[in-house]
């Protein structure tokens, strides 16, 4: 102390070199100090938030820094275990879970009663293996599926001037319709073009199950 300097023997175990006299504690130290450490389930639970949704971790750091409340003073955030898992709710996705890094992009356009000729979705709504959609057909051009759309829109057309709807297109012919749309890419220039022959293909169904 005398000479302003210090040495600490500890066997080699430190992990870098320290020179020089420093008053004991710094205020490095005592913010170090009054940090409280994590349990290991709030680091599981920060692990699973900063994999889930990593552009938060700066949202993180003062939940980490901030020394929990007392029991005797105030407490606006609870425990730091509480405070983690409530910041966890409030960043992860509802349908994300643990494991699961990005929730899927590709979700079903809007329910069958919205669907709008006019307001393509990004992408083809998905139907489930039994569903008559989803059944495979040959394949076509983006030509050839429009026009049998076509084809099948004028059926419907005459049979509505008509007054006679046993010139109607059947239901499995509406069908076989939209599954040839429905192998156009959804980033074809095409598509919207599909989408709203597919829109209006379905109301065609529609009105067929209606009698």
């Amino acid at each position: 102390m005398a000479i302003d300097f210090a040495r600490i023997d500890d066997d080699g175990r430190m992990t870098h070199q320290r020179s020089g006299y420093r008053p004991c504690p710094t205020e490095d130290d005592k913010v170090a100090q009054q940090r409280p450490a994590l349990s290991p389930g709030a680091s599981a639970v920060v692990k699973t938030v900063q994999k889930i949704a990593p552009d938060v971790q700066t949202s993180i750091a003062p939940v980490l820094t901030a020394p929990a409340a007392s029991a005797g003073g105030s407490s606006s955030g609870g425990t730091m275990e509480q405070q983690i898992r409530e910041l966890a709710g409030r960043t992860v996705p509802p349908d994300a879970a643990p494991g699961q890094a990005n929730p899927p992009a590709r979700r079903e356009a809007a329910k069958e009663g919205d669907w709008r000729a006019d307001r393509p979705p990004t992408a083809w709504p998905t139907f489930p293996p039994d569903h008559a959609l989803a059944k495979p057909t040959r394949k076509r051009t983006p030509s050839e599926a429009l026009a049998l759309a076509k084809e099948v829109e004028d059926r419907w057309k005459r049979a509505e001037s008509s007054g006679d709807i046993s010139m109607r297109p059947s239901a499995d012919d509406i069908d076989e319709a939209c599954r040839a749309l429905l192998t156009i890419d959804s980033k074809d220039a095409q598509y919207p073009n599909a989408w709203a022959a597919f829109a209006r293909l379905q109301k065609m169904s529609r009105d067929i199950a209606r009698g």
